[in-house]
């Protein structure tokens, strides 16, 4: 275990010098913001992995659990929290260096209590995962691995029904966008590209951050394009189009579908492989882990990854390929 832990910090050691020092970047500034936060990315990706690796050799710990009568409760706290602690120190350590750069405005109690919210909702869905997981495999001991399939697919799709309704407005404000000629210019573009029936909103994100981003999210009939509105303030019309035309084109080619029909099957392979191994829940109560890893794509420094070709501070700094992490 210790060595798995060396070799971590190794790992981090040698992340952090690539990217800080040899990372290629092209930058109007002399700033290594963009490269950052990459070396950030792929130092807590493998906290995930960390995690599901202590647990399964700590089997001590899980029997205890099944001995306690709350035990979904207790595993579902024993994860999240190894999974928020583990990230905090990484994610305090962006919030001030996003703060030093000028590309977050939000305050650290806003943000502290943003984390806390995101990391309440996730215990929710995790601990109704747990005991849907326990409830499959108790009624179908051998076919849980199809079972859980089948029921991810409506899941997802109800899942990307309801955030852009239910769970975004949690964390920002969204109002419909003022008439004008910007909207106007929206319109033309989505009648051109055949989704003109998508509502068009602006999502306040100043009071978080400096930055500039927009997308399109959701499905059937709750399909809205947003803009945030420091786009809107900080960029001209042509440029704002610009930036849509890339986030229709993500829409048209129906990039959300296949990255989650990637997502469904891979877990078909795995939960399929695994329901011909394990049949006790002390056993594949792991599985939600990995689980959580799979899916756990966007959400990395605690927050929303607005990515865009090229990604603008406050102080006027500009770096191209840069991935700005900001907290929903």
């Amino acid at each position: 275990m210790k060595k798995l832990f060396i070799i971590y910090g190794i790992y981090i050691t040698v992340n952090f010098i690539y990217f800080y020092f040899l990372y290629p970047l092209d930058s109007f500034s002399d700033t290594r913001y963009g490269a950052l936060s990459h070396a950030f990315f792929f130092t807590m990706w493998p906290l995930q992995l960390l995690i599901l690796f202590v647990l399964i050799k700590k089997t001590a710990v899980i029997h205890r659990l099944e001995e306690k009568r709350y035990k979904i409760f207790l595993f579902t706290s024993l994860l999240v929290g190894l999974d928020y602690f583990s990230h905090f120190p990484f994610r305090v350590a962006w919030y001030v260096i996003s703060k030093n750069e000028g590309t977050r405005t939000q305050g650290f109690l806003a943000w502290l209590l943003e984390s806390l919210l995101s990391t309440g909702l996730f215990w929710i869905s995790l601990f109704v995962i747990l005991t849907g997981t326990r409830f499959v495999i108790n009624r179908w001991p051998l076919i849980w691995g199809w079972i859980l399939w089948l029921l991810l697919i409506p899941i997802i799709l109800f899942v990307m029904f309801v955030q852009p309704i239910w769970i975004d407005p949690l964390f920002d404000d969204f109002s419909p966008i003022q008439n004008g000629k910007l909207k106007e210019s929206i319109i033309e573009l989505t009648t051109e590209a055949g989704i003109a029936d998508s509502d068009i909103f602006v999502v306040n994100k100043s009071e978080k951050v400096s930055t500039y981003n927009a997308y399109v999210t959701g499905i059937f009939n709750h399909a809205r394009i947003v803009l945030w509105d420091t786009t809107i303030e900080g960029m001209q019309t042509s440029e704002i189009l610009f930036i849509m035309a890339h986030e229709i084109a993500h829409y048209i080619y129906q990039h959300v579908y296949w990255g989650n029909r990637s997502v469904s099957c891979i877990k078909s392979i795995y939960f399929i492989g695994a329901s011909k191994t394990f049949t006790k829940l002390e056993k594949c109560l792991p599985t939600t882990i990995i689980n959580k890893i799979i899916t756990n794509n966007s959400h990395h420094l605690n927050g929303n990854t607005a990515c865009s070709a090229v990604g603008i501070t406050a102080n006027g700094n500009t770096s191209r390929s840069l991935c700005n992490k900001t907290n929903r």
